[in-house]
């Protein structure tokens, strides 16, 4: 488990390229678009801000498998405990508005100080300002640190098996009994309720022969002092401003901080205690952060889980089966299902069980699959099944089939041309060209572990011409060792197959009742 060299995640808890390609919300890309994800989920998650992270995390196909099987075992851990993810989410929700509510308050301290001719009442209201900041940070701190106490509490109390659940509950765990963490919290207690008006400080000039202030000796007043025990100890305030000095100032002695002009009107001295309280400021604003940062991707990823849940919860309420795949090796290269139902179908179904869904079985190793047909005989509603199955296997999540072997893919590329009748009207020839640049940029793109999904591909031209510039193009993906799935009636890239060495090519044909069947089975 990686927990020292990233921030913890419950999504990628092992090291994986795809980690940062989660598109910010709003953004839908465009391969859930292609196969009608975002339109499948409109019915399970009808509230768009719930279920836009989900989609986006979806596309971030998961490059190390033991991503996924541990995203299996979350997601099944939350399962099999609701009320632990209730309260886990619950908790994660507002960790990330204690964050929110945290830049706000330093939000109102922003600035610094500006030396003008009033010095004294302006260094006066940067201290005073600095001293707010010096709360604020010790009061969030504390806050943190609670929380990652809640956290520890709530994963101790689980039976879990997900690896990475128990790898935030060990982190948890560890950060909490690190003394450390007590002391920190004892010392933002001191301060939570801080002002400038109960900071006080006893101060002892020095004069020279003119009557003028030619030294200053100060102490912190005794109420800074904690007590353990019987022997006092300086708080941070005293240590900083007394750097370099270690034993305690007995009762009543006043020890230098340094030899200052404090000037006509003591705006010196206001500023050298302003950067004393700003440094603890900073201390522990800094502290907070860094115990922030371990969890920080955690709230987000609980959407994620949260819109899974409702999913499996929105089919089983159907009596829909739904299956965990099997999560073969890449090398391997098989997706292997049996009896997959269409997502989009069957969330939007109103029949028990998807009755009205016709089911087909899915097989791919290598090379490529033509699946021909007329159209409305079910092509389409077979290639976005067999991408939606792929995303949300890879993804950890169960898919609706009665058996799954998936092997993971480097990406899933797509390209879904409108219905035939579509183009009819309009100009052809640019849509032609918008297909031409299409399939250049899934060629940049493909690589020997790439699934590429092609709907009626260069439809706009003549049969004879399309499947003339199609089928070099397939066998071109085919070396490289990417596998795809072309939905067309261009019949005539069947007298192509078994021309070129090496290119192994399957064909399935539509049947009666929207069933896909292979030839050669």
């Amino acid at each position: 488990m990686n927990t020292e060299k990233q921030k913890l995640s419950i999504l990628f808890p092992y090291p994986d390229s795809s980690s940062d390609r989660i598109l910010p919300d709003g953004e839908t890309p465009k391969l859930i678009y292609d196969l009608s994800v975002d339109r499948m989920f409109e019915y399970i998650v009808p509230d768009i801000g719930s279920r836009s992270y989900f989609l986006s995390a979806l596309a971030a196909l998961p490059q190390n498998r033991e991503n996924v099987l541990s995203r299996q075992q979350t997601l099944r851990d939350f399962y099999e405990l609701p009320t632990l993810f209730n309260r886990f989410g619950s908790l994660f929700g507002r960790w990330a508005a204690l964050r929110r509510e945290w830049n706000d308050a330093r939000s109102k301290t922003a600035g610094s100080v500006v030396r003008s001719a009033s010095g004294l009442a302006n260094a006066s209201s940067e201290y005073y300002r600095s001293c707010y900041r010096l709360q604020v940070a010790a009061q969030y701190t504390r806050k943190i640190i609670a929380f990652i106490r809640g956290i520890s509490a709530e994963l101790s109390a689980a039976e879990l098996r997900s690896e990475a659940l128990i790898a935030l509950r060990k982190e948890a765990n560890r950060i909490c009994s690190d003394p450390s963490l007590s002391k920190l919290d004892s010392i933002c207690a001191r301060y939570d309720s801080f002002a400038a008006s109960n900071a006080a400080f006893d101060l002892a000039p020095t004069f020279d022969d003119y009557l003028s202030i030619s030294d200053v000796r100060a102490r912190l007043s005794t109420d800074l002092y904690s007590e353990e025990g019987t022997e006092k100890k300086p708080g941070l305030l005293s240590r900083l401003i007394n750097r370099g000095k270690t034993e305690k100032p007995d009762e009543g002695e006043y020890r230098p901080i340094k030899s200052v002009d404090v000037g006509a009107d003591g705006s010196n001295m206001l500023l050298l205690l302003n950067e004393s309280v700003s440094d603890l400021s900073a201390v522990m604003s800094s502290a907070a952060s860094a115990l922030y940062g371990v969890f920080e991707r955690i709230p987000e990823e609980c959407a994620f889980y949260r819109t899974a849940l409702r999913y499996i919860a929105f089919m089983e309420e159907r009596e829909v089966e739904l299956v965990y795949p099997e999560i073969g090796q890449r090398e391997s290269r098989i997706i292997d299902i049996e009896e997959l139902m269409d997502g989009l179908l069957t969330a939007a179904s109103e029949h028990r069980g998807a009755s009205d869904v016709i089911p087909n079985n899915v097989f791919l190793e290598d090379g490529g699959l033509i699946v021909v047909g007329d159209n409305n005989t079910g092509k389409t509603v077979y290639l976005r099944s067999i991408g939606v199955a792929l995303l949300l296997g890879q993804a950890g999540l169960p898919i609706t089939a009665k058996k799954a072997l998936i092997s993971p893919r480097s990406s899933v590329l797509t390209h879904f041309a409108s219905a035939e009748k579509d183009f009819l009207d309009g100009d052809v020839s640019g849509r032609f060209e918008s297909e031409v640049k299409q399939v250049a940029d899934i060629n940049r793109d493909m690589d020997g572990g790439s699934l590429i999904l092609l709907n009626e591909t260069f439809q706009t031209t003549a049969y004879a011409e399309g499947a003339e510039g199609l089928w070099p193009i397939l066998c071109h993906w085919s070396d490289k060792g990417g596998i795809w799935v072309l939905a067309t009636h261009l019949r005539e890239l069947l007298s192509h197959i078994d021309t070129e060495d090496g290119v192994k090519v399957t064909v399935a044909r539509t049947k009666p009742g929207y069933k896909i069947e292979r030839e050669g089975k």
